[in-house]
């Protein structure tokens, strides 16, 4: 996470306030779901076949007082962090007052849930059905040698396999540690 943690310094620089985590994660994630689309799908119990959809809409969970509720970033692939973490500002604040729109919490291809800001290192996410998988976030760790968090990968076996879920965090991990320029 030491290259997302110096590319949010950067932006935040740049902007005068530091993207979200959790809509930079978004991003990547969609743009790994584009090219990993089983995951962007779900299982048909009456076709008995996997339906891909074509958005990537990643429910990110935010913590409320009444609880833990999925917000839903659409397009997270096709927006930029800035927009991602600026909507994602926009939801949460609607869910914690309690004034979500349907669109605000419905539609989501994928989640996210992040428990690090918790103090949790690693947990095993539960899928939201009909989703095909959720991504879960533990603490980032800052040491001296980088910033490692653990990234657990839960899905359903009907619709990829554990080989599958592997290539799509390898390829997740290097959306996260390439080192590029700010969009």
């Amino acid at each position: 996470m030491a290259t997302l943690l110096e590319r949010r310094r950067i932006l935040a620089r740049q902007l005068d306030r530091p993207p979200i985590i959790d809509a930079m994660l978004a991003h990547a994630v969609g743009t790994a779901l584009a090219e990993f689309e089983l995951l962007n799908g779900s299982f048909d119990d009456d076709a008995l076949a996997v339906r891909v959809w074509p958005d990537r809409n990643i429910a990110v969970a935010a913590d409320t007082e009444h609880g833990l509720t999925a917000v839903v970033l659409r397009a997270a692939d096709r927006r930029d962090e800035i927009d991602l973490s600026d909507a994602l500002v926009e939801l949460v604040e609607r869910a914690r007052a309690r004034r979500s729109r349907p669109d605000d919490l419905t539609g989501a291809t994928f989640t996210i849930t992040n428990l690090g800001s918790l103090g949790v290192d690693s947990f095993t996410p539960i899928v939201t059905p009909p989703q095909a998988g959720v991504l879960g976030v533990g603490r980032i760790r800052l040491s001296d040698v980088g910033s490692p968090a653990t990234l657990s990968l839960t899905f359903d076996h009907r619709v990829v396999d554990g080989a599958y879920g592997a290539r799509f965090l390898g390829r997740l991990e290097e959306l996260l540690t390439a080192n590029s320029a700010p969009d």
